[in-house]
């Protein structure tokens, strides 16, 4: 379990203005159902906040990880059907490491791709789809960036462009090894779409009325990565 995807669950929690209010008004309103899962989120931190809380994201273990078949009658066709089971035949007078190595690859071939449909979890609350830490990291900064520059009254266009400032480091890591030009409007066209990835990432985090949610990393009906990489501001 990382446990970075879960802070981030919980700080995009916290930037949704409807849960504030909730938790404000002591767990009354729109969102009652996820405070009562949740909690006040703004009155502690994540350290002290996940030790009551990770309950939520626990899948429930309904049968052991690995077990070992010592007879053909153990295993039924079911057993065979199920998408979530692996059936494998292991030489155990190879050395672990092999083993090991091998085992990681075909868990790999079989399931890197295959991503759990909401229905298939057991967990009230569960990440939809595979993102790393510093894309949300990234999209949080930028979703930050923007707000507190339009706190000061600052134009959109304005806000956008400081907020550039937040990824354009990563840009000049992709640019500058071949020294190509980071360009200022490319920079902006990309905070817009973090920005607003980052609005439906609060939004998807924050449903009232619901004692179950998905963290998802999607716009729309595509999945929610950060735009392809941001050397796209590079310089073809």
């Amino acid at each position: 379990m990382n446990l970075k995807i879960y802070e981030y669950w919980f700080e995009y929690l916290k930037r949704s203005e409807g849960y504030k209010e909730c938790c404000e008004a002591g767990g009354v309103g729109e969102y009652w159902a996820l405070h009562e899962d949740f909690g006040n989120v703004h009155a502690v931190t994540f350290d002290q906040w996940w030790p009551e809380h990770k309950h939520l994201f626990l899948e429930k273990v309904t049968r052991p990880p690995m077990d070992r078949i010592t007879n053909i009658d153990q295993l039924s066709q079911r057993d065979f059907d199920d998408p979530d089971t692996l059936i494998i035949n292991v030489n155990i007078y190879e050395e672990s490491s092999v083993l090991t190595d091998a085992l990681r690859k075909l868990l790999k071939q079989v399931a890197s791709f295959k991503h759990r449909e909401k229905d298939d979890s057991t967990s009230q609350y569960f990440i939809a789809t595979n993102t790393k830490p510093d894309t949300l990291k990234i999209a949080l900064e930028v979703y930050d960036k923007v707000e507190s520059e339009r706190a000061k009254g600052s134009s959109v266009s304005t806000a956008y462009t400081e907020a550039g400032k937040t990824i354009s480091s990563i840009s000049e890591k992709h640019c500058s090894a071949s020294g190509k030009v980071v360009h200022p409007e490319d920079l902006i066209a990309e905070v817009k779409e973090i920005y607003r990835m980052a609005k439906t990432m609060i939004k998807n985090v924050a449903q009232p009325d619901v004692h179950f949610a998905e963290f998802s990393m999607r716009y729309g009906k595509s999945q929610f990565p950060l735009p392809k990489n941001t050397a796209r501001a590079c310089d073809d």
